[in-house]
């Protein structure tokens, strides 16, 4: 009876011939695979890393910072194209384990994907992070803020208002220290109402430079901001005067004030019916013998909600009432320039109308020089005359009659003049 081979001689029997073939199936298997799904490179730019068991440092009061721009990195993964061809940089995990920290600062960079694909090769071109371990600080900085801009034409900007005046910042020791103050930019360029809004805040140092905020926390990035954009009005000013000066002295009639216009600033509801700004103080030039001036703080007579526009630096105004000595000038009238008035109905009076009178008349010198004999005019008011010297009829003869002259200003005749009227008709009895 033949013997039948037990299965461990099958198994032995032709064994090296039996292991050539599977590898030249493996390697069949392998050039089929290759050549339908060929090897492939993919490179994927600013991958971050991200720290890992981070709060083993926040344990001990320090903090990290990360040097040099080594929490970015380049990570190049070759594999099948089938594979390659739908990975994206999310796919791609970059860890740096604080645990790992080595004694000259630097953590060793883990690679690997998100994804169930299996990859032949993944690496980057760095392979740690380098980090400064510091001691972690805090300390609270100004909180400022700086208008950006020109608001609209009309309109000025009034008061910021920050919700805070304070921020607190913590971080490593070396990054807090160089922090100096911290601000906010408000935009106001042709702005021509008021801002309220919530506005980012951020760092600067000593040499008003800003300071990164990568590896700084704050109490919060923005703050809310109440700015006031208030409309302006520019009007002049007035004031007046009381009381007469010394006698043998004038007031001008030329009373000036320094500045005479002022600029206004408030709401436009508030400014809308304001024309001009009246100092109601008055100046008193009661026995002056001297132009008088009075100073006066503007601001007292602002209305309610109106204040100076920020243009306006000087809020004393200055009043000024010019007195001078009377002057005098003596002028030939011609007697042609008068008007006879009042005559009474049945009379028939003349004048000499080439002859002249001569008057002298008091007032401003400006006034004075203006004036010329010919310029003057004047008439006889013959009815009040005869009231005055009770006469009730005029008779053929002749008659010296005030003239009352028509002047401008200050000017006034020193004493009455009088002139001849001739009767060459006499009233009816």
């Amino acid at each position: 009876m033949k013997k039948m081979p037990n299965l461990r001689d099958l198994l032995l029997k032709d064994a090296g011939l039996k292991l050539l073939s599977l590898l030249l199936a493996f390697l069949l298997w392998f050039l089929v695979a290759r050549t339908l799904d060929p090897s492939d490179t993919i490179t994927f730019n600013n991958v971050r890393v991200n720290i890992t068991n981070a709060d083993i440092l926040e344990a001990q009061g320090k903090v990290y910072e990360i040097l040099d721009n080594t929490g970015i990195v380049r990570v190049t993964i070759k594999g099948p194209k089938s594979v390659t061809g739908r990975l994206q940089a999310s796919d791609v995990l970059a860890e740096a384990d604080v645990s790992l920290l080595t004694e000259d600062n630097t953590i060793p960079i883990s690679l690997s994907l998100n994804t169930d694909d299996t990859v032949d090769e993944i690496s980057a071109n760095l392979q740690a992070v380098k980090v400064s371990v510091e001691t972690l600080a805090s300390k609270y900085v100004p909180l400022n803020s700086t208008p950006l801009g020109t608001v609209g034409e009309g309109f000025e900007l009034g008061p910021i208002t920050l919700d805070q005046n304070m921020i607190e910042i913590s971080g490593p020791k070396s990054a807090v220290d160089r922090v100096r103050y911290a601000n906010v930019d408000v935009n106001v360029e042709g702005v021509t109402r008021s801002i309220s809004a919530n506005m980012e805040i951020e760092l600067f140092d000593a040499n008003d430079r800003q300071v990164s905020l990568d590896n700084l926390n704050m109490q919060t990035r923005y703050t809310h901001v109440d700015v006031i954009v208030l409309a302006t009005k520019r009007v002049a000013v007035h004031a007046s005067r009381t009381g007469s000066p010394a006698e043998g002295y004038l007031y001008s009639g030329s009373l000036s004030i320094s500045p005479a216009m002022v600029t206004l600033s408030g709401s436009q509801s508030a400014l809308a019916g304001i024309i001009n700004l009246t100092i109601s103080d008055p100046v008193d030039i009661t026995g002056a013998s001297e132009s008088v001036s009075k100073t006066v703080d503007i601001t007292q007579y602002l209305p309610e909600g109106v204040t100076l526009a920020a243009t306006e630096t000087d809020t004393m105004f200055t009043v000024t009432v010019p007195v001078e000595p009377v002057s005098y000038r003596t002028l030939q009238i011609p007697v042609s320039n008068l008007t006879l008035t009042e005559v009474p109905e049945t009379a028939v009076l003349s004048l000499d109308r080439d002859a002249f009178i001569e008057v002298r008349f008091s007032g401003l010198a400006s006034e004075l020089e203006q004036m010329t004999g010919e310029s003057v005019f004047g008439e006889v008011e013959v009815g009040t005359y005869m009231e005055s010297e009770e006469i009730l009829r005029l008779t053929e003869e002749s008659y010296e009659m005030p003239v009352t002259f028509t002047t401008l200003g200050t000017v006034k005749t020193v004493q009455t003049a009088y002139v001849t009227v001739y009767v060459l008709e006499g009233q009816d009895d």
